[in-house]
């Protein structure tokens, strides 16, 4: 039996990882539209208050 490191058989690891580096690619994608949406916000609600101020 082969294994890691961390006692993982290397088709499990192998496995293992490409759930984990999917479930990161989900993740980075998920923050940079978080991060994409605040942005939007933050510049709505200051487009906001510059109107507000010239009324």
């Amino acid at each position: 039996m082969n294994t890691n490191d961390i006692g993982l058989e290397f088709t499990e690891s192998k496995d293992q990882i490409k759930m984990q580096n999917g479930h990161l690619a989900n993740y980075q994608i998920y923050y940079q539209n978080l991060r994409n949406f605040h942005y939007i916000i933050e510049k709505e609600k200051a487009v906001w208050m510059l109107s507000a101020n010239l009324k």
